[in-house]
């Protein structure tokens, strides 16, 4: 995909963006309960400002009763938006015996994939792969909590079985390439077989994931800007040139 320009000539880079929706559940007593939706965005911006931006005006769309409450990430995506891109990633730990219920069996894979598909066809695809860190000095019967991978991936394909079988042949393709750069990792299995609801563009909903919980409790599911890792490195950056000037302005004087 050739990189296009905006008006100020500055090339314009895709970003991932995780925004989080809450939507009131009626008939609850005492603590008032949600229903939580955390959507991924696919944006298109000249930097992470832009794309903050953009981000926001996305989630301010929303349609009432649903309520846009934050950002949760915003990644930049190094690789061009092609069959088999990774789009997003995410590193979290939990429970060994939590690590199953994360993986989707074949069957309702095939069931995402079908009931939710829009008549447009080839049709692209939005799946989660599940990979584990495998420690040789763990206890077998240890509680702490594992190390796992959450790579997103958008797959082309004509229908769901076709995307299924792509999935599972580049996820054993990953999983091998993956043990040679970073031993230890396996591959525990697929998440979500999700089909994109329109073509690949600035601005397009590529999932979409729901829960419930507490209104009180819906904040914690976002992220301040100044926390979100793509400006925390931006400012390390800065801080680091900021440094280099004064110890250059220090030699200089000396």
């Amino acid at each position: 995909m050739k990189s296009q320009r905006n008006k100020g000539g500055s090339d314009l880079k895709w970003f991932a963006a995780v925004l989080v929706f809450s939507k009131k559940l009626p008939g609850r007593r005492g603590r008032e309960r949600c229903r939580i939706s955390e959507a991924i965005y696919l944006l298109k911006a000249a930097g992470p400002n832009n794309a903050y931006k953009k981000a926001l005006y996305y989630g301010s769309c929303a349609i009432p009763p649903r309520v846009f409450v934050g950002i949760q990430d915003l990644i930049p995506i190094y690789e061009q938006i092609k069959d088999g891109c990774e789009v997003l990633f995410q590193e979290t730990r939990r429970h060994p015996d939590l690590i199953k219920s994360l993986v989707a069996s074949p069957r309702k894979l095939l069931k995402q994939a079908a009931l939710s598909s829009p008549l447009r066809k080839p049709i692209w695809y939005l799946t989660i792969f599940v990979y584990r860190l495998i420690d040789k000095v763990r206890p077998p019967n240890s509680n702490a909590l594992v190390k796992l991978w959450e790579n997103y991936y958008l797959i082309r394909a004509r229908n769901e079985k076709e995307v299924f079988k792509k999935v599972m042949r580049n996820a054993r393709t990953i999983e091998q390439d993956m043990c040679k750069t970073n031993k230890g990792w396996k591959f525990v299995g697929v998440q979500v077989l999700l089909p994109v609801a329109g073509p690949i563009r600035d601005g397009v909903m590529l999932g979409n994931y729901t829960g419930s919980g507490y209104a009180s409790d819906v904040k914690q599911f976002c992220t301040r800007k100044t926390q979100l890792a793509i400006f925390r490195s931006r400012r390390t950056e800065l801080r680091m040139r900021s440094r280099q000037k004064v110890l250059r302005r220090k030699g200089q004087c000396l």
